[in-house]
């Protein structure tokens, strides 16, 4: 009765946030991800602040302020930095953020696979850390790359078709065993010298990518993923990255799993997701809800104004935030405006129901 009793409550004030693709900044700001603005982490600073800029300059009531002229410093190639360790190729290309090519040949034993030397490995991120040093930025200052997940990285390292195969053969599953293996000790070992190396606590929360998760049926990511999880555990508590739709199924099987915030994708049945996450210590967990983006370039403006309602209808219950990732080029500014609009609604008739004053909602947004 008291879960129920708290699951019809409605969040106070949910925030929203917007991020751009590649190709949106290359085709309206001229930005390019090439890999000589990828691989000098100085260039990518000048590129961070341009891209603030333009949006603050764009969208003035969303991105209401101009970026710190010292810009947001941070080491590694995005979402491609743990397979580089493997030594994964990367492909850049001028308007899509880099692919990482895997590093296993086809005809290869997976079983071959071992953990790279990482003295060599992650030298040049030293030397990255070391150039922003040297141009004033504090060692604290400096932000780590994003480092995905294991599951993430073995679908680089071996290739997504090539893993699925493994995941989908039970007979296979010491072959997959091995490979999350290696790939966790890396990713462990890599974060842990990363947030020693920058002044941060090697113990402390973080978020698990679990992009690929959506691939994986509820046993499978049973069967996969938990041991996975609780090996990565020794770097500290764990938030969820499941940016595609979970089933009412999928959403069971995850809640296995203490996290301590969550981020769904477009569709995920919220009110579901809210009866399951609810921690004994944190009480009901954050959600981070997603808009669609593809939404977001082909529907009509007041579809995307009921994606956001239908998303603030289900969500009751807990703290929660409303992003969309990756807007692509062509998308309609009025869509844009929408999608905030919508949550401003629910936040002025909210506030006024508690008979609060609301803020200027636009600080609150957020850029990823």
């Amino acid at each position: 009765m008291f879960i129920m009793s708290l699951l019809s409550f409605m969040p106070l004030h949910i925030n929203c946030g917007f991020s751009f693709a590649s190709d949106w900044f290359y085709h309206n700001a001229g930005l390019t991800m090439d890999e000589r603005t990828m691989r000098d982490p100085l260039a990518r600073i000048e590129h961070g602040i341009k891209s603030q800029r333009y949006l603050h300059q764009h969208y003035p009531k969303i991105f209401t302020k101009p970026p710190s002229e010292k810009g947001s410093p941070g080491i590694g190639v995005g979402v491609v930095t743990m397979p580089m360790l493997f030594g994964c190729k990367v492909r850049f290309t001028d308007h899509m953020d880099p692919i990482a090519l895997p590093a296993i040949a086809p005809d290869a034993d997976p079983v071959q696979l071992k953990m790279p030397n990482l003295d060599d490995a992650m030298q040049w991120l030293m030397d990255e850390i070391d150039v922003l040093v040297d141009h004033g930025y504090a060692k604290n200052t400096i932000g780590l790359p994003n480092m995905q997940g294991p599951l993430n990285i073995a679908f680089r390292v071996l290739g997504d078709n090539r893993i699925m195969s493994l995941i989908a053969r039970p007979a296979k599953a010491p072959v997959v065993r091995h490979v999350l293996d290696v790939v966790s000790d890396t990713f462990i070992e890599a974060t842990q010298r990363l947030r020693k190396e920058t002044g941060h606590p090697v113990t402390g929360p973080f978020t698990m990518a679990g992009c690929t998760y959506y691939y994986l049926g509820p046993e499978q990511w049973k069967r996969v993923e938990l041991p996975t999880l609780k090996r990565c555990s020794v770097l500290g508590e764990l938030g969820l990255h499941h940016c595609g739709l979970a089933s009412p199924e999928k959403l069971d099987a995850l809640a296995e799993w203490p996290w301590t915030g969550v981020e769904w994708g477009f569709g995920t049945d919220l009110k579901h997701a809210r009866q399951k996450y609810i921690s004994p210590r944190l009480g009901p967990l954050p959600f981070s809800c997603r808009i669609s983006p593809y939404r977001m370039l082909n529907q009509p403006q007041n579809q995307i104004t009921a994606d956001v309602n239908w998303i603030i209808d289900n969500v009751g219950g807990g703290p929660t935030s409303i992003n969309v990732v990756g807007i692509p080029w062509k998308t309609p500014d009025e869509n844009i405006m929408a999608m905030k609009n919508a949550v401003e609604a629910y936040n002025a008739k909210k506030a006024a129901e508690e008979g609060e004053v609301i803020e200027d909602q636009a600080e609150e947004s957020t850029f990823f």
